[in-house]
């Protein structure tokens, strides 16, 4: 078969690789730069979307960034470690594990503040009733009166309060920015 051959000789390819192993590097460090500042920018969003009666949840919020060998990969995290903090985030249905019903605190149970004073039994002279709407009520006889202290219940519906989406999904933008002119930046460095 007939042919022709030609050969290509390149000037300068290993300095050209050793900048693109370089590059790899700088931009890898400008990615983790970008995931620190923007996991700090969504956790503070985050704890002033939270929740907040005791201030427990929103001071649990932590965020890190962690670098993944095995996957190959960097990635932030933002959350809480507070056994709450998913229901408070996604929703859903609480029921009771150790008893018939769950005893939600009314007003008299309540600190000014908001928070329980106790469980039922804690309080003494109490009773339960059933109300002419039908709901059980857990009171107490106080100062030659009655008042009211807990409604039982079967179960509590929680809507979600999307604390950590909203900061996430509010922040979208500013994050991206945040990612290009680091990634930008590592490119450009010498």
């Amino acid at each position: 078969m007939a042919g022709v051959g030609f050969r290509i000789t390149v000037q300068g390819a290993e300095r050209f690789l050793r900048m693109l192993e370089q590059s790899e590097a700088r931009v890898h460090h400008g990615v983790v730069n970008a995931l620190k500042e923007g996991v700090a920018i969504v956790r503070a969003d985050a704890v002033l979307n939270a929740p907040h009666v005791s201030g427990r949840l929103r001071r649990s919020i932590r965020g890190r960034v962690e670098e993944s060998r095995v996957l190959g990969a960097s990635f932030g995290i933002v959350g809480s470690d507070v056994i709450y903090a998913r229901i408070q985030e996604l929703g859903g249905v609480i029921r009771p594990v150790h008893a018939q019903y769950l005893a939600v605190p009314l007003d008299a149970a309540k600190t000014p503040t908001g928070r329980t004073r106790g469980g039922p039994r804690t309080f003494p002279n109490t009773f339960v009733i059933r109300s002419r709407s039908g709901s059980l009520l857990i009171m107490q006889r106080h100062g030659g009166g009655i008042r009211p202290l807990f409604a039982l219940t079967k179960s509590i519906t929680v809507r979600g309060k999307h604390y950590m989406e909203r900061a996430l999904e509010s922040n979208r933008s500013r994050l991206r920015a945040l990612f290009g002119r680091e990634v930008k930046a590592s490119l450009e460095a010498p």
